[in-house]
């Protein structure tokens, strides 16, 4: 008997769908009244590289019932007829396993006689016995049970012609969805061109940014509350450019706020003597200019807060402060260590050995 071939190409019984798996995944289902049945192991994705590579069944494959048509040592051969099989039920006989359509009998279900006092009891399914499927069949008994073959489908043949006529029809659409999201990209850029150019910005120049002390801040702030201000305000911020939330966020903060300025706010202000940035009319207008650009405009307020958050917390650092402190501590040390060489020296003299002139 020669070895069972790599591939199987199989009827999935619960769909109604055929594919091409690994003989090896096959595997026969025997209960206790005899019935034999066959069922594959499936990947959950991946289903071609699989086949191919041979992969060994994971714990995590599912298993269905199937009925197997057919089997090749050629993947593409196999592949060509499943698809074949999926317009019409019947494969040649011959092509199955190398041999002739065979069959088993299977034993009937056990009937209760008449002669029986009491009810019949209720049928109980019997438990599946699970046996791998051999990767080579030594005997007739270890070959895998050909099932009954299925009525014939009423599922009519696709002649090639409607195949091509339909696979060309598929390519125009997809074509034609690639040039209207080219069109909507194209018609969202002009939109955007000509909203920016109706508008009608203020000098800000003219504004000394960024402001360099807490007097600057209180005059901005007070520029901010006219709103026709405060809207072309938005539009120069949302200009500076940048496609990611942090980028645009810390490149507005670093143009509007020195860190001079910035290292005397956080976002609440409790507990600290840092005034609150959160309510100022800054922070709605750069909440406001990252969602007005066109690369952040989806941009969420929690999303700005974190990185203004953290933009405020490090100002300190940025304007000098781990500088000053190192420079702190080593003046901090440079007396200490100047103390320390004294009295060393002073020790190590005292113990040196006092020589006498004779």
């Amino acid at each position: 008997m020669p070895g069972v071939k790599i591939f199987a190409v199989v009827h999935f019984t619960e769909d109604d769908s055929v594919d091409v798996v690994r003989s090896t995944w096959l595997i026969k289902v025997v209960d206790d009244n005899g019935y034999t049945t066959t069922e594959t192991r499936w990947p959950q994705q991946n289903m071609a590289k699989h086949v191919k590579n041979g992969t060994q069944p994971a714990s995590n494959w599912t298993s269905h019932p199937v009925r197997l048509m057919t089997t090749s040592d050629d993947y593409l051969h196999a592949r060509k007829k499943a698809d074949e099989a999926q317009f019409t039920s019947n494969l040649s006989s011959e092509e199955q396993l190398g041999e002739g359509p065979t069959s088993r009998k299977r034993k009937p279900v056990a009937s209760w006689s008449s002669s029986d006092e009491g009810p019949s009891p209720p049928h109980q399914k019997a438990p599946k016995v699970r046996t791998p499927f051999p990767a080579t069949a030594h005997d007739e008994d270890q070959d895998l049970p050909r099932a009954v073959p299925p009525t014939k489908r009423t599922v009519p043949e696709i002649d090639e012609v409607l195949e091509r006529k339909i696979l060309r029809e598929l390519a125009t659409i997809r074509m034609e969805l690639v040039d209207i999201k080219k069109t909507q990209e194209r018609l969202s850029t002009m939109l955007y061109t000509i909203t920016k150019q109706d508008s009608q910005p203020v000098d800000l120049p003219q504004l000394d940014l960024p402001v360099k002390s807490m007097q600057e801040f209180s005059n901005l702030e007070r520029k901010c509350e006219n709103h026709t201000f405060a809207g072309n305000l938005i539009q120069s911020l949302s200009a500076i450019g940048g496609n990611e939330v942090v980028q645009l966020t810390k490149r507005m903060l670093r143009r509007t706020l020195s860190d001079t300025v910035a290292k005397l706010f956080n976002w609440k202000g409790k507990n600290t003597m840092k005034s609150p940035f959160s309510g100022t009319q800054i922070c709605s207008i750069m909440m406001k200019a990252v969602k007005a650009n066109r690369g952040t405009a989806t941009a969420s307020d929690h999303e700005v807060e974190e990185v203004i958050k953290t933009w405020l917390r490090f100002a300190a650092e940025r304007d000098g402060g781990r500088q000053k402190r190192v420079e702190h501590k080593k003046k901090e040390t440079e007396p200490a260590a100047a103390s320390t060489s004294t009295s060393t020296s002073q020790i190590f003299a005292n113990n040196l050995p006092h020589f006498c002139p004779h």
